[in-house]
C-alpha cells in the first residue's frame, strides 16, 4: 500500500476520533439529552423559517427586553390579541408552528433567552402527545429539560406552564392531556420557578363533553371565545406573580 494513502488514513482516523470526543464549550446548551427523550420526532429545526422570522423582526423593531415572552406551540402563535388581553403587562409572542416542548428547548437561545425575560409563559404537551411513543413521563423529562435550560442562562426566572387543552379534534387524547397535566402539576408544586395555570378545566362542558363553542372549524384551535376564557386565568396569574 503506498505510504500517502497510508498517511491519509491515519489524518482521517485522526480527524475523525477528535470530533467524537470533542467537548461543548462551559455553559454551553446542548439538544442532545432532549432528543433522546423523543428519538422518532421530527427534526428540532423544522421550524427554523419562523424562528428567522423573530429575529428579522427583532433587528427592525422597538427592544423587547424585559418583557414576558409566551412561547410555545400554535395556541401562542394564534394568539393574535395577546398584547391586548394582558395589558398593562408588557408580553411577546414567541408562540411557532406545532412545536413540541423540546423545540422551545432548542430554540431558547433565540426565543427566550435574548429578551432577558421578567417571566415565561410556556405552552407545551399538546403536540407531543400525539405521538403515540410519547409518554406522560416523557413530556415531563422534556419539560424538566427545558428548565434546566432556563436556570443554567437566566437563573431565577420563572415560568408559568399553561395546561394541555381538551379539543375535540383530539378527543381520543383527552385522558392522556390529563395525565401528562397532573404530572406537570405535581412537579410545578416542587419548583419554585415554576407555575401551573389551568384552562382545561374551563374547557370542559362536563367530565366528559369537550365545550365545541370555543374552537375554529378544524376543533383543534380556539376562536375568540376560547382565547376570551384564557385570558382572565393567564393574566390573573401574572399580575400576581410576575408584575
Amino acid at each position: 500500500m503506498p505510504k500517502y494513502f497510508i498517511t491519509l488514513l491515519l489524518i482521517w482516523g485522526s480527524f475523525y476520533l477528535a470530533c467524537r470526543t470533542k467537548q461543548a464549550a462551559p455553559g454551553a446548551y446542548t439538544t442532545t439529552a432532549v432528543q433522546a427523550q423523543q428519538p422518532d420526532s421530527p427534526p428540532l429545526n423544522r421550524f427554523e423559517r419562523a424562528i428567522e422570522a423573530f429575529e428579522a423582526a427583532d433587528q427592525e423593531g422597538a427592544s423587547n427586553m424585559g418583557k414576558i415572552v409566551f412561547t410555545g406551540s400554535s395556541s401562542i402563535r394564534m394568539w393574535k390579541s395577546l398584547e391586548q388581553d394582558m395589558a398593562p403587562l408588557q408580553v411577546l409572542n414567541r408562540g411557532f408552528g406545532g412545536s413540541t416542548i423540546p423545540e422551545v428547548t432548542h430554540y431558547a437561545e433565540r426565543i427566550i433567552l435574548p429578551y432577558r425575560p421578567r417571566c415565561i409563559v410556556l405552552y407545551g404537551g399538546d403536540n407531543d402527545i400525539v405521538d403515540e411513543a410519547v409518554t406522560p413521563e416523557r413530556v415531563l423529562e422534556t419539560l424538566k429539560a427545558y428548565q434546566a435550560n432556563i436556570q443554567q442562562h437566566l437563573p431565577g426566572t420563572k415560568t408559568w406552564f399553561i395546561s394541555i387543552k381538551p379539543s375535540p379534534s383530539r378527543r381520543h387524547l383527552l385522558q392522556k392531556a390529563r395525565q401528562t397535566n397532573a404530572l406537570v402539576k405535581a412537579y410545578t408544586e416542587t419548583d419554585s420557578l415554576m407555575a401551573y395555570i389551568d384552562v382545561a378545566t374551563p374547557m370542559m362542558a362536563s367530565e366528559d363533553k369537550i365545550r365545541p363553542d370555543i374552537f375554529i372549524s378544524d376543533s383543534l384551535h380556539m376562536n375568540a371565545s376560547g382565547y376570551a376564557l384564557w385570558t382572565p386565568i393567564v393574566k390573573a396569574a401574572l399580575m400576581e406573580g410576575c408584575r
